[in-house]
Order: C-alpha cells, then structure tokens, then sequence
C-alpha cells in the first residue's frame, strides 16, 4: 500500500496559535453537490470562492480574482 504523510509534529512549525472560533469556521463552510462539465460526473465537495472567504489559506488562484482550486489536505 502507498501513503501519503502530511508532516505535523510540532517540531516542525514555530508561531502556533489556536484557531479563533474553529466552529464558526467550519459551519461556515457550504459543502456541495455538482456535476463536472467537461464529463457529467456527479461529485461532492465546495466551491473555491467562497471557502476563500473563510480560509484563504486553503485555496489556489490563478490571478487576484480567479480561484483555480482547494488544498484539501489541509
């Protein structure tokens, strides 16, 4: 079996500070159902734009205005 590790361990980070209203952030959050348009298949997840406006930190963009995509992972 292969694995992913996302490395964690506190001695890998320095400035950690708790997240300010975790739970406010995470009912925040709108997950989806939806379709892709180039095969119709029917998927489940969130829309970049707007988890942009509650965890920036998450998401890729293209330019200043254009999100291209979320780091799930994280």
């Amino acid at each position: 079996a292969n694995a992913l590790v996302m490395y964690s361990s506190r001695r890998f980070k320095t400035d950690i500070k708790p997240i300010e209203e975790p739970l406010y952030i995470i009912q925040s959050l709108e997950g989806v159902r939806y379709a892709w348009k180039e095969t119709g298949i029917q998927d489940i997840g969130f829309i970049a734009e707007e988890v942009g406006k509650v965890i920036p930190e998450v998401v890729s963009y293209e330019d200043e205005e254009n999100a291209s995509g979320l780091d799930y992972s994280r």
